[in-house]
């Protein structure tokens, strides 16, 4: 259902952000001559050799490649629920998948929601101790977007025990080491060609603070999505103090499903 919902809008183009068909025209590059040249700085090396792999196709082709792992992401953020016991499962995944960025970005040439599967793979594979595994989507979560390297710092958290700091220790590691290691062999190209000043992207000043909190915030969930949390986030704490039910997760004792 959520792959077919993005069907009638991959035809109208790469889309309206400039950096689409930066990435079209490095991915047709690629495709026509085998030098990778990065869309922009530092490099989107995964999503830009996917999309080299489909550039024959056109734009409906590299968009396709976005509605695909919106829908990877949808279904493993279900599946994520369902290991921590959430009740609404389905309900929580769909309203993810039309989130409105989410939606907007699974039908254009952007690296976003590619980025956001290898995540969401990662947390799944997590929660049940593939930590190797795990670590291997981050790294290919950095490899399509840099600063996806961040989520090491929550999802290392998330594997905090009761059993002592060698223990942390060993399971961070297990999905730390393959994700940096991973993380660094897909910038190599960027790194021969540009050394390590592929960091420095281009020269443009970091948005002001008002910006980043819109684009956090409102640009995100919509002005009504927005009030929507907010109402729901006060009943959530209102009714919890009032009573005992567990409004969003199973009782730890109930099976696995």
């Amino acid at each position: 259902m959520i792959f077919a919902s993005r069907l009638p809008f991959l035809i109208y183009g790469y889309g309206l952000d400039g950096d689409s068909w930066s990435v079209a025209i490095s991915a047709k590059h690629l495709f026509s001559t085998g030098e990778y040249v990065p869309s922009r700085l530092p490099g989107y090396p995964v999503h830009e050799f996917l999309c080299a792999l489909v550039s024959p196709f056109g734009y409906i082709g590299m968009n396709l490649i976005s509605a695909i792992f919106t829908t990877i992401a949808v279904t493993t953020f279900a599946l994520i629920l369902r290991s921590l016991r959430f009740k609404s499962i389905f309900l929580a995944a769909t309203t993810f998948s039309f989130v409105p960025v989410i939606f907007i970005h699974s039908t254009t040439t952007i690296d976003y929601n590619i980025a956001l599967a290898f995540i969401m793979l990662a947390m799944f594979f997590m929660i049940r101790d593939k930590l190797f595994v795990a670590g291997c989507f981050v790294a290919l979560a950095i490899g399509t977007r840099l600063t996806s390297g961040a989520m090491l710092l929550p999802l290392s958290i998330m594997l905090l025990r009761n059993d002592g700091f060698n223990g942390n220790i060993k399971r961070i590691a297990k999905m730390a080491i393959p994700a940096v290691i991973g993380g660094v062999l897909f910038y190599i190209p960027l790194m021969s060609k540009y050394g390590l000043g592929f960091f420095t992207y281009y020269e443009v000043p970091y948005p002001a603070i008002p910006k980043v909190l819109y684009k956090l915030s409102i640009e995100v969930w919509g002005t009504i999505g927005i009030l929507g949390i907010f109402i729901s986030t006060i009943l959530f704490f209102f009714l919890t103090i009032f009573r005992k039910t567990n409004f969003c997760f199973q009782d730890r004792s109930m099976k696995n499903m």
